[in-house]
């Protein structure tokens, strides 16, 4: 942590919480199922994207989000393993 009250925020609010694993978007149920949702996602081109399944660390996501700010123009920042982070609202 970049600064002590990050370490504290974090062992009081987030070390304990549980992450869920991601949930990874099978299309061949699509297939026989009748639903047509999956065409609206390949359509976005977001089926490799909902599709993918790699490896994850939990606890890089719970300090992301215990060190996470919003800015007053929208801007999301924090902090993971003395890297900063900056996500825009376009993005």
């Amino acid at each position: 942590f970049s600064q002590r009250d990050q370490m504290i925020k974090y062992g009081k609010e987030f070390y304990h919480r549980i992450v869920l694993h991601p949930k990874v978007m099978d299309f061949s149920y699509f297939v026989t199922s009748g639903l047509y949702f999956h065409y609206h996602i390949e359509y976005q081109g977001l089926q490799h994207f909902v599709a993918l399944k790699c490896d994850f660390f939990k606890d890089f996501i719970k300090v992301f989000y215990s060190n996470l700010r919003v800015s007053e123009a929208g801007f999301l920042y924090s902090d993971v393993n003395k890297t900063k982070i900056r996500i825009k609202p376009s993005d």
